[in-house]
């Protein structure tokens, strides 16, 4: 009997070990729809947060941060149905994304990850104007002060002096008939008193005496 060689029926011939590299590594390269979801997922992520950072929430950033959370929501399933794994840690990663989301939402990070970058801006303008009137003062005094139409990276329509503070209203407004924008509120949002055109406002507290606040009128 002679001996098998490489070339004889049945037997193949053994792979170089970079082959064998190359097959493990093309195995485990992720398919190129999955990459494309991944990326789509993100930004759906992003747009969805920035919709939802506006003090306020007018109606049109609002409406996109809709549709941008849906998206982002089944790209997020079908991302994690999609990995190497058992259910359970496929679960597991599932209910880590639900609880990130759900802390950052609860925390008003979208709104505070907006104001930051500007919140240097606003305290110059704060602090050119004149101290806010102490609690308990005329309501809707004349602002003294600054009141830029850009400040930072916001758009503001006018600002107005109230007891315990002062108020920059953004220009986007919140939804179709109410206020919104950021107040300087060195005593706190508690000590700001309802008017005819100033009424049931809400108050999300960014950084410091600054907060974000929405009104009817």
């Amino acid at each position: 009997m002679h001996a098998l060689r490489p070339d004889d029926v049945g037997v193949m011939p053994r792979r170089s070990r970079p082959d064998r590299l190359a097959g493990v590594t093309s195995a485990r390269r992720p398919p190129t729809w999955l990459a494309g979801l991944r990326a789509t997922t993100v930004v759906a992520g992003a747009v969805a947060a920035w919709g939802f950072s506006f003090p306020g929430q007018p109606v049109l950033p609002v409406l996109l941060a809709l549709v941008a959370s849906v998206v982002a929501a089944v790209g997020a399933v079908v991302w994690v149905g999609s990995l190497p794994r058992s259910r359970r840690h496929r679960l597991g990663v599932g209910l880590v994304l639900v609880a990130v989301v759900g802390l950052a939402a609860a925390a008003e990070l979208p709104a505070r990850a907006r104001f930051l970058p500007s919140a240097p801006v606003f305290s110059l303008v704060a602090g050119l104007s004149d101290r806010p009137p102490a609690p308990g003062t005329v309501f809707g005094a004349e602002h003294r002060g600054p009141c830029p139409a850009v400040v930072g990276l916001e758009l503001v329509s006018h600002c107005v002096t109230v007891p315990g503070g002062l108020l920059l209203f953004d220009h986007a407004g919140s939804a179709l008939f109410d206020d919104a924008g950021w107040a300087y509120l060195p005593w706190g949002p508690d000590v700001v008193v309802e008017e005819g055109w100033f009424e049931r406002p809400e108050f999300i507290h960014l950084v410091g005496d600054w907060y974000a606040f929405s009104s009817s009128w």
